[in-house]
């Protein structure tokens, strides 16, 4: 049973779930005749905000997890370690989406009230249902950016005198670990920030637009796009273990 626990990565466990409830209430649960009721349609438009919200933080909790390995200094390592604790990650990534849904319904009547049988954000609260999101993705992307270019590239920035190379958690990272934690930074944040900036930019045409097929199509393969991402590290460790295996018989 121990053994069994520490090999499931909770908050990624979490992120999985989260998601695939966000893609269920959005594509099965978003419309109101399916639904039966005015009631029904708020509730669901609200718990798929949520859901949003709560990804996005989790995606942002596991981009700092891998950027652990980056830090420089000790007060950030502690940083770092404080913020990736399972307390704060879960904590943050469900409180604040609650906060916040809880605090635009009981402020904004008309919040989750579109008239037109979608169950989703009335489209006058674009800030809420576009910016918001978008922001937190670009916020976290140019943070994780910045990081990974001094600790890669200090020479550059002028770190060079001040980078420790002795970090505990560095001590940690293999070369090849690393490049793929990276990989998968950018591909977690890419994946889920496009759609949103193809959301974005349909909403100044009346017209069906490229962006709006854009949007359809990012959209609707994310599912896909995680599930080759998932097989594809499934393989991966698969050989590691079997490599693993063969090394240790040769011995």
């Amino acid at each position: 049973m121990l053994l069994f626990k520490s090999d499931i990565d909770l908050p990624q466990f979490f992120y999985n779930l989260m998601l695939s409830l966000f893609y269920l209430f959005f594509f099965v649960f978003s419309d109101q005749g399916r639904l039966g009721s005015d009631l029904a349609c708020k509730v669901t438009a609200g718990i798929t905000y949520w859901l949003l919200l709560t990804c996005i933080l989790l995606s942002i909790f596991q981009a700092l997890r891998i950027l652990k390995i980056f830090v420089w200094t000790v007060t950030l390592e502690r940083i770092a370690i404080f913020l990736t604790s399972p307390a704060t990650i879960y904590i943050t990534s469900f409180c604040a989406p609650t906060l916040v849904c809880s605090t635009l319904a009981v402020f904004i009547s008309d919040f989750f009230s579109r008239n037109d049988e979608f169950c989703w954000i009335r489209p006058d609260y674009v800030w809420f249902a576009v910016v918001l999101p978008l922001t937190l993705l670009i916020v976290n992307g140019v943070i994780s950016l910045i990081i990974i270019s001094i600790r890669l590239f200090p020479n550059l920035f002028g770190f060079q005198k001040v980078l420790r190379t002795g970090s505990k958690i560095m001590a940690k990272g293999t070369k090849k670990q690393t490049k793929e934690k990276l990989i998968a930074i950018f591909l977690l944040q890419f994946i889920l920030g496009m759609p949103w900036i193809f959301m974005y930019a349909t909403l100044f045409a009346p017209q069906v637009t490229m962006w709006h097929y854009l949007f359809t199509i990012v959209n609707s393969s994310q599912g896909i796009v995680l599930f080759l991402l998932f097989v594809h590290k499934q393989i991966q460790l698969h050989r590691r273990q079997a490599n693993n295996t063969q090394t240790s018989s040769w011995r």
